[in-house]
């Protein structure tokens, strides 16, 4: 094994941690390095607290409007 492939870095394709390129599993979260994960570096991954709250948000907004049209509709 060539020493420059051991101790260059890959990003984990499950978490987006660095590893090592030699690694066979992430240190993070124990995933293997085998490049079928979902991860992108160019796209930003949101927490998922803030996914949760955006939709929270979106049904707060559209809960009004729904309930008028269901007013609406009633004969």
């Amino acid at each position: 094994m060539d020493d420059d492939e051991s101790l260059s870095e890959i990003r984990c394709t499950y978490c987006g941690n660095w590893v090592y390129g030699d690694s066979v599993r992430c240190p993070k979260c124990g995933n293997y390095t085998d490049g079928l994960g979902t991860f992108h570096p160019e796209r930003p991954r949101f927490p998922r607290v803030f996914v949760i709250a955006g939709w929270l948000v979106l049904l707060a907004l559209l809960l009004p409007v729904l309930i008028a049209l269901l007013r609406f509709l009633r004969p």
